[in-house]
């Protein structure tokens, strides 16, 4: 991933620093205030690419996580300029339709940006759709969808973080081993506020969707809890 974009004192990050949550800008999203939440101040702004880019730099792109709101909305202006339509048109036709998703609902911002960090509804069924079509390697139905070479970059582990460094990263799927018994078990995955969480389990040949709306909490330890002490094992004992 060697384009780029470049923030407003022309220093430049990586497009795949920003799908690692490396960027290296300045972002404050959790255990702040409102006023201090750059998330919620981002949603006020008249121009949320620019408020983004605005930000300085703090630390060299590529070698630090911090999770941002702001940085998957760049990226969907990226898309946006690269094929020269919306991102919800673009998804659309490239990927909800020949998956056969008919429903879904995607937000914006106040100044019309997609909120391509997040704001997309689906109903669970066409949610597991997307952990299938990786699972499958970028096919759905026999068509090819994704290229695999995106598929296998997409979900390759990148970097650590986390109490005890405990979950993976890769282009925005997260990753995680959990053990049942003598045997570890690798997934990726991606949470969402409310409790939503996408996860597939690959040596199982199996995707797991939930959908909530308990939001502001994280759901990544507490849905795993559930992962490693009832789901994995009940697929075990039936294999």
């Amino acid at each position: 991933m060697y384009a780029s974009v470049f923030t407003e004192d022309k220093k430049r990050i990586r497009i795949r620093d920003m799908l690692t949550m490396t960027p290296g800008l300045e972002w404050r999203q959790f255990g702040v205030s409102e006023a201090q939440n750059d998330g919620m101040q981002m949603w006020h702004s008249d121009d949320v690419i620019r408020f983004v880019l605005e930000k300085p730099l703090v630390s060299e792109p590529g070698t630090q996580f911090n999770y941002t709101n702001g940085v998957p909305t760049v990226t969907g202006a990226i898309i946006k300029n690269a094929v020269g339509t919306e991102v919800k048109e673009f998804a659309e036709q490239y990927l909800f339709r020949p998956l056969g998703i008919s429903e879904n609902l995607w937000t914006s911002y106040p100044d019309g940006s997609i909120e391509t960090d997040g704001g997309l509804a689906l109903r669970s069924r066409d949610l597991a759709k997307i952990g299938q079509l990786f699972l499958d390697g970028g096919v759905w139905n026999g068509r090819r969808i994704v290229s695999e070479q995106w598929v296998s970059a997409s979900i390759r582990e990148r970097l650590r973080f986390g109490r005890s460094h405990q979950w993976g990263y890769g282009y925005h799927w997260m990753q995680a081993e959990t053990r049942i018994g003598n045997r570890v078990e690798h997934s990726y995955f991606v949470p969402g506020d409310g409790n939503q969480i996408l996860a597939v389990f690959p040596s199982f040949d199996m995707v797991v969707v939930f959908t909530a709306g308990n939001y502001g909490r994280d759901p990544k330890s507490e849905y795993y809890s559930l992962f490693e002490e009832f789901i994995l094992p009940a697929v075990k004992l039936n294999e």
